[in-house]
């Protein structure tokens, strides 16, 4: 089974208002990162508290704590000690909120960042299982599952390398967040990096995108997920006759220098949460159920 799920910050700069706004859509989980300007994994214990009553109050369930840990593990010791405690405090508040996700990223790539050409990943492998082994031990221990997302400008931007370095790691407690559009942009159409990561993926964050017409490898640009045509129907029907059971976030990520961007923001995820729940009462009833 496949369910739809809000990300706090892509629908209002108000925690309350991203709540409400989730609840009477009947969307049952909220992801949760930025909370207005700071990461989640900044704010105090108070500040904690008080989200998890609101959550509590309005009957939802938070998926996962997406926090930024994980991108400069590789920039020396004290980049990499604010990760750890990045990481620390993302797996508390996993257990706070009863959350069975922690979002991290693999690290970026070196200077100048960018997403192409892809980078050697063999290089730095080993150095990458070294921090993401012992972050997956440790998720362990906390009862959570981290998952790697795919984005463009770390080493794990394709669904190829996400294998690689998944299967290097090792560890039943690190897994994928497949950010769709994200891998698209580098590797083409679906099945193309499906193909490498069937059974390693836990979560979805689902951006919209326009494709050239005449090249289905080619985005030419990310819209409102209504707005878009990648294949989403035929990709989540995929995913389902491979046994995959969670959810789908929308991630609308538009708009950053807009001076209406909260407004216009909140429509644009309020209607591609509708066009998302409508598309998953469209699929196939699944034929495997998998414990999510």
């Amino acid at each position: 089974m496949i369910e739809a799920s809000a990300i706090n910050n892509e629908i209002s700069y108000d925690f309350d208002d991203a709540v409400r706004v989730t609840a009477d859509l009947g969307v049952r989980w909220i992801d949760i990162a930025r909370v207005g300007e700071p990461w989640v994994t900044g704010l105090s214990d108070g500040e904690i508290a008080t989200l998890r009553q609101t959550v509590r109050a309005a009957g939802l369930r938070v998926g996962s704590i997406d926090g930024p840990a994980g991108r400069h593990t590789l920039l020396g010791p004290a980049a990499k000690q604010e990760e750890d405690r990045d990481l620390r405090r993302s797996l508390e508040l996993a257990r706070t909120f009863e959350a069975p996700y922690v979002r991290i990223f693999s690290p970026e790539v070196s200077e100048p960042i960018k997403s192409l050409p892809r980078v050697d990943l063999e290089a730095r492998l080993s150095e990458i299982v070294d921090v993401l082994r012992p972050w997956a031990e440790e998720a362990a221990a906390a009862g959570v599952t981290l998952t790697v997302e795919t984005e463009g400008v770390t080493y794990t931007g394709t669904c190829a390398e996400m294998r690689r370095v998944i299967d290097a790691v090792g560890h039943p407690s690190l897994a994928m967040l497949w950010d769709v559009t994200n891998s698209w942009r580098l590797e083409g159409a679906h099945p193309a990096g499906y193909n490498h990561v069937r059974g390693l993926v836990r979560r979805l964050h689902l951006k919209g995108a326009r494709l050239a017409p005449d090249n289905p490898d080619r985005v030419l640009e990310t819209v409102p997920l209504a707005d878009g045509n990648l294949p989403y129907r035929q990709l989540l029907s995929d995913l389902l006759a491979d046994g995959f059971s969670g959810c789908a976030a929308v991630q609308t990520h538009l708009y950053s220098r807009d001076p209406d961007k909260w407004t216009k923001l909140r429509a644009a995820t309020i209607a591609g949460l509708r066009h998302l729940q409508a598309l998953l009462q469209e699929l196939p009833a699944p034929t495997t159920v998998v414990a999510r």
